[in-house]
């Protein structure tokens, strides 16, 4: 459920801020070691939910419903696995920006965010505010 609800919010906040970039949703990051072995080794790679780029920079986006300081680390690994993934080699020499999106801000995790440079943004579609109130509501 919680995956469904973060794709929603990944499109909808694409779809505000950079509906004319090119954008992978969930690509997938990292090596395989034979174009014959592609397809077994795709359910063992890693991947964000989003990659854009603009005119001047490559953004490698991991969302959340809730504030997780894990997507900070998974968000390092993508940063590294995008300069190894061959589909995108002629974007690797490209400044990279890591951005964590979630729906409510949380002072604490948006400091550890700037002290990694890592660019922390609050995106709060109704629905999106609903189901965290409907989550507080259950014991």
């Amino acid at each position: 459920m919680s995956a469904y609800l973060e794709k929603r919010l990944v499109d909808e906040w694409i779809l505000e801020n950079y509906p004319d970039s090119i954008q992978w949703i969930r690509p997938r990051l990292g090596q395989v070691p034979t174009t014959e072995m592609a397809r077994a080794y795709e359910v063992t790679l890693r991947f964000p939910d989003a990659i854009i780029i603009t005119q001047d920079k490559v953004i490698i986006l991991e969302a959340k419903m809730r504030n997780d300081v894990g997507a900070f680390a998974q968000l390092d690994l993508y940063e590294q696995l995008f300069r190894s993934t061959p589909r995108f080699k002629q974007y690797w020499s490209w400044p990279i920006e890591k951005l964590f999106l979630t729906v409510e801000v949380d002072r604490n995790v948006e400091q550890l965010a700037m002290s990694k440079s890592i660019r922390y943004e609050i995106f709060s579609p109704t629905w999106a505010i609903a189901k965290l109130n409907e989550w507080r509501r259950i014991p």
